[in-house]
């Protein structure tokens, strides 16, 4: 064999691995695999809108897995945390995936006809759902243990499940005005009125035992923050503010919010502090994102978020520590991976969440 023949094949092997020797590290360290490895509330923590140059997320590479192959809707996170359980949305079937074995099995074979939509109890065994009928919207609700079925009262505009299930906050509006009333888990069982208001009621959500939270509209198109106690007393947390939206820590003593100031610009802050007790810590964070794209860990120390990407088709994700200044990136789709988290919920398994592109439900899982 000639000296050329030999310089060429030489040639030839550099030009392979100087192509391939970047891929194979890449998909050894970076592919989508499994790693191991006072009235009012203080605002605590402030996320800033630009990324600080001297702290660069910490990278942690994490797997996206499709839970299911079909759109879903009403995703819950069962207690333990170790399944989720959704509606399927052709059908209205009920199902259940574990997080570990990532197996889904129905729980319900029974097609749900003109369902619209679902809310879940916080043991995962009771279920909240609206139904088009009759060119309105009936509410009722399930036991899947006992096989309980009841109809809420027509008056009922919105609801919140206690933190521990056995009891219900409803709100009614009649001519006007609104009557804010809590009952049993079903919504008829022994109900007593808490408030009557003539607030323009948006929603009501019910994070801690003592408190339940009122998101209420102004004249002016802006919202109010209200916490208010089982005896009727009603305090201030934000007020007069644009685009709310919140997110609750599972103890109901943090919640992250969203909103517009005067000069239109997003501000994503933590409330701490919801029982008067004070938590003057600042945490900065890289970018400002609306709260409904993050959710809580079930000690309520960590973030994980969905945070649009101009680099890529969609959204990454990222886990903040309130203690850590330095945030980790967990998942960032390739280009050709059309990702928008919504709906995000942690479980033991990682971040759950439903893709707003097409409906099914996925798992960044570490």
């Amino acid at each position: 064999m000639s000296l050329n023949r030999h310089s060429f094949i030489f040639s030839a092997m550099v030009g392979i691995l100087s192509v391939s020797l970047p891929f194979l590290i890449w998909r050894i360290f970076f592919s989508d695999v499994p790693l191991t490895g006072n009235g009012k509330a203080t605002l605590s923590v402030q996320f800033d809108t630009a990324p600080t140059q001297s702290m660069p997320p910490v990278q942690r590479p994490a797997r996206l897995r499709e839970l299911f192959s079909a759109p879903i809707h009403s995703l819950a996170v069962t207690k333990n945390g170790k399944e989720v359980r959704f509606y399927e949305e052709a059908t209205g079937r009920t199902f259940a995936v574990d997080l570990e074995s990532l197996r889904s099995e129905p729980i319900s074979e029974e097609r749900l006809e003109n369902l619209l939509r679902s809310w879940w109890s916080p043991s995962g065994t009771e279920v909240i759902a609206a139904f088009n009928e009759q060119g309105g919207t009936v509410l009722r609700f399930f036991d899947f243990r006992d096989g309980r079925v009841s109809v809420l009262p027509e008056t009922v505009r919105t609801f919140a499940f206690s933190p521990d299930g056995t009891r219900l906050v409803t709100l009614h509006d009649t001519s006007g005005v609104s009557r804010i009333m809590v009952s049993g888990r079903d919504g008829t069982d022994d109900p007593w009125l808490l408030m009557t208001t003539r607030l323009s009621v948006i929603s009501v959500f019910w994070p801690h035992p003592e408190r339940i939270i009122v998101h209420a509209s102004n004249e002016d198109g802006s919202n109010t923050l209200l916490s208010l106690n089982l005896s009727g007393v009603l305090l201030t947390l934000l007020k007069e503010v644009r685009d709310l939206e919140t997110t609750w820590s599972p103890d109901g003593d943090r919640v992250v919010a969203s909103y517009r100031d005067p000069n239109d610009i997003l501000r994503t802050v933590v409330l701490e502090g919801m029982d008067g007790r004070p938590h003057n810590k600042t945490v900065s964070l890289p970018l400002t994102i609306p709260a409904s794209k993050c959710a809580w860990s079930p000690d309520g120390t960590v973030l994980g978020c969905g945070i649009p990407s101009q680099a890529s088709a969609g959204d990454t994700v990222m886990t903040y520590h309130l203690g850590d200044a330095e945030p980790v990136l967990r998942y960032q789709p390739p280009k050709d991976t059309f990702i928008t988290v919504t709906k995000p919920l942690f479980s033991s398994s990682g971040l759950v969440f439903v893709n707003g592109y097409d409906k099914k439900p996925y798992l960044v899982s570490w």
